[in-house]
């Protein structure tokens, strides 16, 4: 365990963030405005906000050397929380690694709006990104919520018969909000930063009238047939491991082309915390895959 990660996993008990989640949701105090992009990486990004169908979204890119790859990045956040620092941190590092341009939806979040503002909000600004980029390859990238969100979308513009990503980067994506997975409960004890109870008052903020088990919420109960390739990362001490196994079973009986990671010790979206050594060869694996395309 390096050292990095025993200072984060003391802080994450000091500061009993495991609760936090819970607590927000009980007390109906809610994090809906985002964090601000950082100061100090506009002089090595180039940032942009485009106002989008009442809401917004995004565009970070590098000042110089881009590629031709655009990447639609859903942020996490059990779909009741706004993007936070270390997720731009995170963008921002992936950026540096691939040059690519980076589009950021300021999207729906719960309670005050439920899965079909979000989903209408979302595919419409996928339509606009396919009609700005032409000629680019779009990818999907999403972490915890938004992991789950790109997955259950793909398997949606399967449906639709609409043009779908080049590729899915899937970081500790939460694909099963019902929390029934027996596994999610074994890892109750280790995991530091996320508890059914917080999952599952958030989830219910947000499904509206779906099920949790509609696809739409929970892709892992989704078909898997006629997906792009995926690359899915997610640490042997999150509760959401435990789905992510079967998710890669899945894959590999609909033999649907994906690598899959796990990393030990590392806890949920370990790999925003950019300054960790895990973090940065997790990060670096999204730019091997994506350079190398």
């Amino acid at each position: 365990m390096s050292i990095g990660l025993k200072v984060i996993n003391f802080h994450l008990k000091l500061f009993n963030f495991k609760k936090q989640l819970e607590n927000e949701c009980k007390s109906k105090k809610f994090w809906i405005n985002p964090t601000p992009f950082p100061f100090f990486l506009k002089w090595k990004y180039d940032f942009s906000e485009t106002k989008f169908q009442n809401r917004s979204y995004w565009t970070v890119k590098p000042k110089n050397a881009e590629s031709n790859k655009v990447f639609l990045y859903f942020h996490g956040g059990a779909y009741i929380r706004n993007i936070i620092f270390w997720q731009w941190m995170m963008v921002a590092d992936l950026i540096s690694r691939t040059n690519a341009t980076f589009i950021v939806p300021n999207y729906q979040i719960a309670p005050f709006w439920k899965y079909n503002d979000t989903y209408e909000f979302i595919k419409a600004n996928y339509l606009e990104i396919l009609e700005k980029y032409p000629g680019k390859e779009i990818e999907f990238i999403g972490d915890s919520a938004g992991g789950g969100f790109i997955l259950s979308l793909s398997m949606s513009l399967r449906d639709s018969k609409i043009k779908q990503p080049k590729h899915l980067f899937l970081l500790s994506p939460w694909i099963d909000v019902t929390g029934k997975n027996p596994g999610y409960h074994g890892m109750e004890s280790i995991d530091l930063l996320s508890d059914y109870e917080g999952g599952r008052l958030a989830s219910d903020l947000y499904v509206g009238d779906l099920e949790k088990t509609d696809p739409r919420i929970s892709p892992i109960f989704g078909e898997f047939h006629d997906l792009p390739r995926m690359t899915i990362f997610v640490g042997t001490h999150d509760c959401l491991v435990a789905d992510c196994r079967i998710l890669h079973k899945k894959l590999n009986d609909a033999k649907i082309e994906h690598e899959y990671h796990e990393f030990p010790n590392m806890f949920h979206v370990f790999m925003a915390i950019t300054p960790l050594k895990e973090a940065q060869i997790a990060n670096q694996r999204v730019a091997d895959v994506v350079n190398k395309a």
